[in-house]
């Protein structure tokens, strides 16, 4: 797993993942960041495997343990064989070195309906070094 103590780090997804109804860890997008402020971006690359059910394909950041409220989402009835690259961005505080990572789910649905491919799944974190700007009034 990377391990940042500077402005960024990166992971790659090292093996597909077959979706279930319960969150489970994208094969090898994890990194390890220090305390600070980061915009995380999360690409999951999401096969839609049949057209049987209405159902919706969920991206979730796990930060330390907790997954982060906002998520990516496929809502997928009727569609079969459509392959779709979905970002989602998360802006994070860290108190301490934690491990942030990229997890899925499905509603609705059966298992094997979504697969998340590691071809182009990826996780980045920035550090956020923006600061809040303030204007001296004359």
């Amino acid at each position: 797993m990377p391990t940042s103590a500077g402005a960024s780090a990166a992971a790659y997804s090292s093996g597909d993942v077959t979706v279930t109804g319960s969150l489970a860890d994208i094969t090898g997008c994890s990194v390890s960041l220090a305390a600070g402020t980061y915009i995380v971006e999360g690409i999951f690359d999401v096969l839609v495997n049949n057209a049987l059910n209405d159902r919706t394909f969920e991206g979730h950041l796990d930060v330390g343990g907790s997954d982060e409220n906002d998520y990516a989402q496929l809502n997928a009835p009727g569609l079969v064989n459509v392959r779709a690259t979905l970002p989602q961005v998360w802006r994070i505080t860290l108190g301490s070195t934690t491990t942030v990572k990229l997890r899925a789910q499905h509603s609705g649905g059966t298992v094997g309906d979504f697969t998340v491919k590691s071809t182009n799944t990826t996780i980045t974190a920035y550090r956020d070094t923006l600061r809040k700007l303030s204007r001296k009034r004359p």
